[in-house]
């Protein structure tokens, strides 16, 4: 009879010693916050099969050979949601102290999460190459009495997660070989982090043009500038000078420059008359002796013809 009392005795110690994931996240209140019983405050998200808390209170806990404690594919009824949280955000777990809450060598707390999009719940293997958080197991509201204690801490989903469906486990190892944990539902969507860059709108406005007059180019160009010439058989055929060449042609309105380009040859001015021989010197300007030797005898036979 009595070994059955001192059996019954360590089943009670062994129950009150379970600890769980009680909310996935409650939004971000410390320990302080944390003002009701372990599994009262206020949740956003749950753990898989939270509502098992409420049903069978302690025994809410991992059945061996589970990673889990409940079965891949549980639903979530409405009062428990699962979480939706983007990669890079920090989510606040709670859970029970349960006589262990100022225990100095409590250990940590572990969460770990799958890969992405899995169709069972990972091995623990599996599990194990993907820490995401390790925080104190003692992190607790210890006001509220050692077993009822809520403890919390923060932890990140790592920015590089892609976006999909994920299976997080919490993990706590309090003894060697003494395990707990069971394993939260999430839901991961694309990060917040930079903000893509916008790329400029085309403007719909037509450009105004500019009314400043354009620059003449002081470039020597290539292209003659002669204008089309006018024949001529004697100076009153060339109404603009009342110059005839000797050529056959009209002097041109203009001061002419003869050849073209970056080659001038030489320059006529029209601007005034030819009255003597005398001022053949100031309306030629040569550029070699061998159009001079050619031109100034043209133009002495005009200034002796007028």
């Amino acid at each position: 009879m009595l070994s059955k009392v001192v059996l019954c005795l360590c089943l009670v110690a062994y129950v009150s010693a379970h600890s769980m994931l009680l909310c996935f996240d409650n939004g971000g209140l410390t320990v302080d916050k944390l003002t009701l019983a372990s599994g009262k405050n206020p949740c956003n998200a749950y753990p898989r099969g939270r509502i098992k808390f409420d049903e069978q209170g302690d025994g809410f806990t991992n059945r061996p050979g589970s990673v889990c404690g409940t079965d891949f594919g549980t639903a979530y009824p409405s009062k428990y949601p699962a979480a939706t949280i983007a990669a890079g955000a920090n989510f606040y777990p709670e859970w029970a102290g349960r006589n262990h809450a100022g225990t100095p060598n409590a250990g940590n707390v572990q969460f770990f999460m799958s890969k992405v999009n899995p169709t069972a719940d990972p091995a623990q293997s599996e599990f194990n190459s993907n820490l995401i958080c390790d925080i104190s197991y003692s992190n607790c509201n210890q006001a509220l009495g050692s077993n009822d204690a809520p403890c919390t801490g923060v932890c990140t989903i790592p920015a590089s997660t892609a976006p999909g469906k994920y299976v997080v486990q919490w993990w706590w190892e309090f003894n060697p070989g003494e395990l707990y944990s069971n394993c939260a539902d999430i839901t991961v969507t694309a990060g917040t982090g930079g903000t893509p860059s916008t790329p400029s709108t085309p403007s719909n406005s037509p450009s105004t043009p500019s009314n400043s007059p354009s620059t003449p180019s002081n470039s020597p160009s290539n292209t003659p500038i002669f204008n089309t010439p006018t024949k001529c058989a004697k100076d009153s055929d060339c109404a603009s000078t009342g110059i005839c060449r000797i050529t056959g042609v009209c002097v041109l309105p203009t001061d002419v420059t003869c050849g073209a380009g970056t080659q001038p040859v030489f320059t006529i001015s029209t601007t005034r008359a030819v009255s003597s021989q005398s001022n053949v010197s100031e309306i030629i300007t040569s550029s070699g002796s061998k159009v001079l030797a050619f031109v100034a005898p043209i133009l002495l036979v005009i200034v002796a013809l007028l």
